[in-house]
Protein backbone atom coordinates (compact mmCIF):
# COMPACT_ATOMS: atom_id res chain seq x y z
CA UNK A 1 0.00 0.00 0.00
CA UNK A 2 2.82 2.70 0.58
CA UNK A 3 3.62 2.77 -3.07
CA UNK A 4 0.21 4.78 -3.54
CA UNK A 5 1.97 6.66 -0.87
CA UNK A 6 5.32 6.99 -3.32
CA UNK A 7 7.11 6.48 0.52
CA UNK A 8 10.66 7.45 0.45
CA UNK A 9 13.62 6.55 3.15
CA UNK A 10 14.15 9.99 3.86
CA UNK A 11 9.98 10.16 4.94
CA UNK A 12 11.15 8.29 8.05
CA UNK A 13 13.31 10.61 9.03
CA UNK A 14 11.45 13.22 8.54
CA UNK A 15 8.66 11.92 10.99
CA UNK A 16 11.06 11.23 13.48
CA UNK A 17 11.90 14.83 13.75
CA UNK A 18 8.09 15.93 13.81
CA UNK A 19 7.93 13.36 16.80
CA UNK A 20 10.82 15.26 18.50
CA UNK A 21 8.85 18.50 17.90
CA UNK A 22 5.87 17.69 18.91
CA UNK A 23 5.64 19.07 22.87
CA UNK A 24 2.92 20.24 24.64
CA UNK A 25 2.85 23.85 23.56
CA UNK A 26 2.25 22.82 19.88
CA UNK A 27 -0.11 20.48 21.24
CA UNK A 28 -2.01 23.40 22.74
CA UNK A 29 -2.95 24.93 19.74
CA UNK A 30 -5.29 22.42 18.94
CA UNK A 31 -7.02 22.98 22.42
CA UNK A 32 -9.27 26.00 22.93
CA UNK A 33 -9.88 27.47 19.75
CA UNK A 34 -11.38 31.23 21.11
CA UNK A 35 -13.97 30.07 20.05
CA UNK A 36 -14.71 28.16 22.89
CA UNK A 37 -14.64 31.43 24.79
CA UNK A 38 -11.82 32.50 27.16
CA UNK A 39 -10.19 30.04 29.29
CA UNK A 40 -10.17 30.86 33.10
CA UNK A 41 -10.11 28.65 36.56
CA UNK A 42 -12.84 29.43 39.39
CA UNK A 43 -12.51 28.74 43.21
CA UNK A 44 -16.01 29.22 44.87
CA UNK A 45 -16.19 29.92 48.35
CA UNK A 46 -18.06 27.71 51.17
CA UNK A 47 -20.56 30.29 51.80
CA UNK A 48 -21.88 33.60 50.85
CA UNK A 49 -22.46 35.63 53.69
CA UNK A 50 -23.15 39.66 53.94
CA UNK A 51 -20.84 42.39 54.45
CA UNK A 52 -20.19 45.96 55.11
CA UNK A 53 -16.14 45.85 55.00
CA UNK A 54 -15.08 42.73 52.64
CA UNK A 55 -11.78 41.78 52.47
CA UNK A 56 -10.39 39.05 49.53
CA UNK A 57 -6.49 37.77 49.47
CA UNK A 58 -4.43 37.06 46.55
CA UNK A 59 -0.66 36.03 45.78
CA UNK A 60 0.37 35.06 43.09
CA UNK A 61 2.98 31.89 43.33
CA UNK A 62 4.19 32.51 39.74
CA UNK A 63 4.70 35.70 37.83
CA UNK A 64 4.07 34.90 34.38
CA UNK A 65 5.60 38.58 33.57
CA UNK A 66 8.64 38.99 35.97
CA UNK A 67 10.44 42.22 35.16
CA UNK A 68 8.81 43.23 31.62
CA UNK A 69 5.52 42.71 29.48
CA UNK A 70 5.44 40.56 27.30
CA UNK A 71 2.05 40.55 26.89
CA UNK A 72 0.72 37.53 29.24
CA UNK A 73 -2.64 39.09 30.38
CA UNK A 74 -3.43 37.21 33.68
CA UNK A 75 -6.14 38.83 35.46
CA UNK A 76 -6.99 37.88 39.09
CA UNK A 77 -9.99 38.94 40.49
CA UNK A 78 -12.92 38.76 43.20
CA UNK A 79 -16.52 38.79 42.01
CA UNK A 80 -19.09 40.15 44.60
CA UNK A 81 -22.83 41.48 44.03
CA UNK A 82 -24.88 44.32 46.68
CA UNK A 83 -27.52 43.26 48.45
CA UNK A 84 -29.68 45.83 47.89
CA UNK A 85 -29.15 47.43 44.84
CA UNK A 86 -32.46 47.25 42.28
CA UNK A 87 -30.36 46.72 39.67
CA UNK A 88 -28.60 44.18 40.79
CA UNK A 89 -25.50 46.14 40.73
CA UNK A 90 -22.05 43.67 40.70
CA UNK A 91 -18.70 43.84 40.30
CA UNK A 92 -14.92 42.79 40.53
CA UNK A 93 -11.57 43.51 42.52
CA UNK A 94 -8.16 42.06 41.42
CA UNK A 95 -4.96 43.06 39.50
CA UNK A 96 -3.82 42.14 36.17
CA UNK A 97 0.00 41.42 34.83
CA UNK A 98 0.49 44.36 32.30
CA UNK A 99 2.74 47.07 33.29
CA UNK A 100 2.74 50.49 32.40
CA UNK A 101 5.84 52.85 31.40
CA UNK A 102 6.42 53.05 35.14
CA UNK A 103 6.59 49.48 36.24
CA UNK A 104 2.76 49.73 37.88
CA UNK A 105 0.41 46.97 37.29
CA UNK A 106 -2.75 47.82 36.95
CA UNK A 107 -5.18 47.01 39.89
CA UNK A 108 -9.19 47.07 39.24
CA UNK A 109 -12.38 48.07 40.89
CA UNK A 110 -15.24 47.84 38.94
CA UNK A 111 -18.85 47.71 39.15
CA UNK A 112 -21.94 46.88 36.64
CA UNK A 113 -24.79 49.41 37.11
CA UNK A 114 -22.07 51.77 39.24
CA UNK A 115 -23.25 55.46 39.02
CA UNK A 116 -19.80 57.46 39.80
CA UNK A 117 -16.72 57.31 40.29
CA UNK A 118 -13.66 59.32 42.36
CA UNK A 119 -9.83 58.67 41.93
CA UNK A 120 -8.09 56.87 43.90
CA UNK A 121 -4.30 57.12 45.58
CA UNK A 122 -2.62 59.73 43.29
CA UNK A 123 0.70 58.46 43.78
CA UNK A 124 -0.57 55.42 41.38
CA UNK A 125 -1.71 57.26 38.00
CA UNK A 126 -5.24 56.81 39.37
CA UNK A 127 -8.14 56.36 36.60
CA UNK A 128 -11.76 56.59 36.60
CA UNK A 129 -13.55 54.82 33.39
CA UNK A 130 -17.18 54.86 32.53
CA UNK A 131 -18.43 51.59 31.55
CA UNK A 132 -17.69 48.33 33.37
CA UNK A 133 -16.28 45.62 30.58
CA UNK A 134 -18.49 47.97 28.05
CA UNK A 135 -21.53 47.54 29.64
CA UNK A 136 -22.84 50.36 31.92
CA UNK A 137 -21.42 50.96 35.01
CA UNK A 138 -18.07 52.35 36.52
CA UNK A 139 -14.62 51.43 37.12
CA UNK A 140 -11.47 52.92 39.49
CA UNK A 141 -7.90 51.89 38.84
CA UNK A 142 -4.90 52.71 39.77
CA UNK A 143 -0.93 51.59 38.66
CA UNK A 144 0.43 49.71 41.41
CA UNK A 145 4.27 47.84 41.44
CA UNK A 146 2.61 44.51 42.84
CA UNK A 147 5.10 41.52 42.85
CA UNK A 148 4.67 37.89 43.43
CA UNK A 149 5.12 35.89 46.43
CA UNK A 150 3.06 38.88 48.37
CA UNK A 151 0.06 38.09 49.79
CA UNK A 152 -1.92 41.35 49.36
CA UNK A 153 -5.51 42.19 50.82
CA UNK A 154 -8.15 43.66 48.49
CA UNK A 155 -10.69 45.28 50.62
CA UNK A 156 -14.02 46.79 49.80
CA UNK A 157 -15.94 49.30 52.12
CA UNK A 158 -18.74 51.75 52.73
CA UNK A 159 -17.07 55.01 52.39
CA UNK A 160 -17.26 57.03 55.79
CA UNK A 161 -19.56 59.72 55.31
CA UNK A 162 -19.94 58.88 51.63
CA UNK A 163 -23.49 57.28 51.58
CA UNK A 164 -24.09 54.99 48.88
CA UNK A 165 -20.13 55.41 48.11
CA UNK A 166 -17.27 52.31 48.27
CA UNK A 167 -13.83 52.58 48.57
CA UNK A 168 -11.68 49.92 47.70
CA UNK A 169 -7.81 49.12 48.84
CA UNK A 170 -4.83 47.38 48.23
CA UNK A 171 -3.01 46.75 51.26
CA UNK A 172 0.70 45.74 50.94
CA UNK A 173 2.18 43.63 53.46
CA UNK A 174 5.76 44.71 52.91
CA UNK A 175 5.21 48.34 52.84
CA UNK A 176 2.70 48.03 55.84
CA UNK A 177 0.23 50.53 53.44
CA UNK A 178 -3.28 50.78 52.29
CA UNK A 179 -3.52 52.22 49.02
CA UNK A 180 -6.83 53.56 47.80
CA UNK A 181 -8.19 52.22 44.37
CA UNK A 182 -10.82 54.44 44.03
CA UNK A 183 -14.69 54.99 45.12
CA UNK A 184 -17.61 53.94 43.41
CA UNK A 185 -21.12 55.07 43.71
CA UNK A 186 -23.64 51.78 43.83
CA UNK A 187 -26.47 49.96 46.25
CA UNK A 188 -28.32 52.83 46.55
CA UNK A 189 -27.77 55.86 49.28
CA UNK A 190 -28.10 54.00 52.26
CA UNK A 191 -24.92 51.50 51.45
CA UNK A 192 -26.54 48.49 51.88
CA UNK A 193 -24.36 45.52 51.46
CA UNK A 194 -22.37 43.15 49.82
CA UNK A 195 -21.71 39.37 49.69
CA UNK A 196 -18.78 37.36 47.43
CA UNK A 197 -20.22 35.61 44.40
CA UNK A 198 -16.82 34.19 42.95
CA UNK A 199 -13.06 34.21 43.08
CA UNK A 200 -11.35 33.49 39.34
CA UNK A 201 -8.21 34.09 37.30
CA UNK A 202 -9.00 34.23 33.88
CA UNK A 203 -6.33 34.86 30.49
CA UNK A 204 -7.38 37.47 28.64
CA UNK A 205 -5.29 37.10 25.78
CA UNK A 206 -8.51 35.80 24.24
CA UNK A 207 -9.64 39.06 23.34
CA UNK A 208 -7.63 38.47 20.38
CA UNK A 209 -9.58 35.56 18.26
CA UNK A 210 -6.25 34.38 16.67
CA UNK A 211 -5.55 33.23 20.41
CA UNK A 212 -3.96 29.45 20.86
CA UNK A 213 -3.63 27.90 24.04
CA UNK A 214 -0.36 27.80 23.55
CA UNK A 215 0.16 31.71 23.27
CA UNK A 216 -0.24 32.18 27.26
CA UNK A 217 2.48 31.56 29.42
CA UNK A 218 2.59 29.76 32.99
CA UNK A 219 1.13 31.36 36.07
CA UNK A 220 -0.35 30.22 39.35
CA UNK A 221 -1.84 31.90 42.66
CA UNK A 222 -3.76 31.22 46.19
CA UNK A 223 -6.96 32.71 46.99
CA UNK A 224 -6.93 33.02 50.46
CA UNK A 225 -10.18 32.46 53.05
CA UNK A 226 -12.13 35.78 52.97
CA UNK A 227 -12.66 37.57 55.76
CA UNK A 228 -14.05 41.06 56.73
CA UNK A 229 -17.44 42.42 58.42
CA UNK A 230 -20.74 43.20 58.78
CA UNK A 231 -21.75 46.43 60.51
CA UNK A 232 -18.83 46.04 63.12
CA UNK A 233 -19.09 42.57 63.72
CA UNK A 234 -16.29 40.40 62.38
CA UNK A 235 -17.88 37.53 60.30
CA UNK A 236 -16.28 34.36 60.25
CA UNK A 237 -13.40 33.42 57.90
CA UNK A 238 -14.76 31.90 54.33
CA UNK A 239 -13.12 29.25 53.34
CA UNK A 240 -13.10 28.49 49.53
CA UNK A 241 -14.83 24.91 48.96
CA UNK A 242 -14.44 24.00 45.47
CA UNK A 243 -13.27 24.67 41.92
CA UNK A 244 -13.85 24.65 38.49
CA UNK A 245 -12.35 25.06 35.03
CA UNK A 246 -13.57 26.59 31.79
CA UNK A 247 -13.79 24.51 28.71
CA UNK A 248 -10.95 26.14 27.25
CA UNK A 249 -7.25 24.91 27.42
CA UNK A 250 -8.05 22.23 29.82
CA UNK A 251 -5.26 20.30 29.36
CA UNK A 252 -3.49 23.51 31.41
CA UNK A 253 -5.62 23.95 34.42
CA UNK A 254 -4.66 22.47 37.66
CA UNK A 255 -6.66 23.51 40.84
CA UNK A 256 -7.22 22.08 44.63
CA UNK A 257 -8.27 23.47 47.62
CA UNK A 258 -6.06 23.17 50.56
CA UNK A 259 -6.35 23.05 54.00
CA UNK A 260 -7.62 25.57 55.77
CA UNK A 261 -9.67 26.53 52.89
CA UNK A 262 -6.88 28.15 50.63
CA UNK A 263 -7.72 27.77 46.76
CA UNK A 264 -4.40 27.19 44.38
CA UNK A 265 -5.09 28.23 41.10
CA UNK A 266 -2.15 27.34 38.29
CA UNK A 267 -2.29 27.76 34.76
CA UNK A 268 0.91 25.36 32.74
CA UNK A 269 -0.03 25.73 29.50
CA UNK A 270 3.78 25.71 28.47
CA UNK A 271 3.94 22.31 30.20
CA UNK A 272 2.33 19.05 30.92
CA UNK A 273 0.51 16.76 28.85
CA UNK A 274 -2.87 17.68 27.00
CA UNK A 275 -5.99 15.67 27.46
CA UNK A 276 -6.62 13.08 25.10
CA UNK A 277 -9.08 13.72 22.37
CA UNK A 278 -12.14 12.32 22.29
CA UNK A 279 -13.14 12.71 18.27
CA UNK A 280 -11.48 12.68 15.19
CA UNK A 281 -11.04 15.84 13.45
CA UNK A 282 -8.92 17.22 10.79
CA UNK A 283 -9.09 20.82 9.99
CA UNK A 284 -7.35 23.83 7.99
CA UNK A 285 -8.08 27.52 8.84
CA UNK A 286 -7.21 28.54 4.80
CA UNK A 287 -9.27 26.48 2.43
CA UNK A 288 -8.06 28.41 -0.20
CA UNK A 289 -4.48 29.21 -1.56
CA UNK A 290 -2.20 30.30 -3.74
CA UNK A 291 -0.53 27.89 -5.76
CA UNK A 292 2.94 27.09 -4.02
CA UNK A 293 1.87 28.84 -0.78
CA UNK A 294 1.40 26.60 2.84
CA UNK A 295 -1.17 25.00 4.05
CA UNK A 296 -1.13 23.83 7.75
CA UNK A 297 -4.03 20.88 8.63
CA UNK A 298 -4.41 20.40 12.65
CA UNK A 299 -5.45 16.65 13.13
CA UNK A 300 -6.41 14.83 16.46
CA UNK A 301 -7.82 11.31 17.49
CA UNK A 302 -8.79 9.57 20.64
CA UNK A 303 -5.80 7.58 21.94
CA UNK A 304 -6.80 4.51 20.97
CA UNK A 305 -6.57 5.44 17.25
CA UNK A 306 -3.27 7.05 17.64
CA UNK A 307 -0.18 5.51 15.62
CA UNK A 308 3.16 6.96 14.40
CA UNK A 309 1.59 5.62 11.51
CA UNK A 310 -1.40 7.71 10.96
CA UNK A 311 -0.99 10.03 8.03
CA UNK A 312 -2.65 12.67 6.16
CA UNK A 313 -3.06 12.86 1.75
CA UNK A 314 -3.72 15.09 -0.46
CA UNK A 315 -5.60 13.84 -3.70
CA UNK A 316 -6.97 15.46 -6.49
CA UNK A 317 -11.13 15.61 -6.50
CA UNK A 318 -12.02 12.83 -8.28
CA UNK A 319 -9.28 10.70 -6.97
CA UNK A 320 -9.42 7.29 -5.17
CA UNK A 321 -7.54 6.73 -2.19
CA UNK A 322 -5.93 3.41 -2.29
CA UNK A 323 -6.50 3.65 -5.72
CA UNK A 324 -5.15 6.45 -7.42
CA UNK A 325 -1.36 8.39 -6.05
CA UNK A 326 -1.44 11.12 -3.74
CA UNK A 327 -0.41 14.41 -4.85
CA UNK A 328 1.48 14.17 -1.24
CA UNK A 329 1.31 13.64 2.06
CA UNK A 330 3.01 13.69 5.50
CA UNK A 331 2.98 11.26 8.85
CA UNK A 332 0.28 12.26 11.32
CA UNK A 333 2.03 10.88 14.27
CA UNK A 334 0.31 11.05 18.39
CA UNK A 335 -2.92 11.76 19.09
CA UNK A 336 -3.01 15.41 17.70
CA UNK A 337 -0.56 17.76 16.41
CA UNK A 338 -0.26 19.86 12.72
CA UNK A 339 1.23 19.04 9.66
CA UNK A 340 2.37 22.30 6.91
CA UNK A 341 2.41 21.10 3.34
CA UNK A 342 3.67 23.19 0.36
CA UNK A 343 1.16 23.35 -2.08
CA UNK A 344 3.06 23.02 -5.43
CA UNK A 345 0.47 21.28 -6.97
CA UNK A 346 -0.98 23.22 -9.70
CA UNK A 347 -4.96 24.92 -9.72
CA UNK A 348 -7.23 22.61 -8.70
CA UNK A 349 -9.71 21.44 -6.15
CA UNK A 350 -7.91 18.68 -4.13
CA UNK A 351 -9.49 16.47 -1.15
CA UNK A 352 -7.47 16.24 2.10
CA UNK A 353 -7.98 12.97 4.32
CA UNK A 354 -6.85 11.77 7.74
CA UNK A 355 -6.09 7.89 7.58
CA UNK A 356 -4.85 5.59 10.04
CA UNK A 357 -1.85 3.05 10.50
CA UNK A 358 -0.51 3.45 6.88
CA UNK A 359 -3.69 2.51 5.31
CA UNK A 360 -6.48 3.89 4.21
CA UNK A 361 -9.10 3.27 6.73
CA UNK A 362 -10.42 7.42 7.09
CA UNK A 363 -10.13 8.96 10.53
CA UNK A 364 -11.07 12.60 9.51
CA UNK A 365 -12.17 14.15 5.73
CA UNK A 366 -12.11 14.77 3.16
CA UNK A 367 -11.47 18.19 3.26
CA UNK A 368 -11.60 20.29 0.94
CA UNK A 369 -9.06 22.62 -0.55
CA UNK A 370 -8.83 24.83 -3.27
CA UNK A 371 -5.51 25.89 -5.30
CA UNK A 372 -5.58 29.22 -7.51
Amino acid sequence: MSKFKARAATVAVAALAMLGSMTAVAGAATDGPSSLGTPGIYAWPASTPNYTVLQFYTKVTQDPTPGVDNGANVFWSHQFSSTTDANGAGGYIGFQTPKDAKGGRQVLFSVWGATGCQLGDSRYEPVCVNNTDGDPGAGARIFYPWVAGVKYRLSIQQASAKPGWWAAYIYDPTKNQNIRIGYLQFGGTSWGQITPEVDWVEYYNWNDPNAVCGDQLNSGAVFYPITGTNNGKKVAAVPYSSTSHSDTCTYADQSSIATGGSANIVATPQSGTAAPPTANSLTTATPSITNGSSITFNYATPVSSASSSNWIGVYKQGDTPGTQYSTDWQTASGDRGSVTFTANYGPGTYQVYYFYNDGYSVLAGPVTVTVK
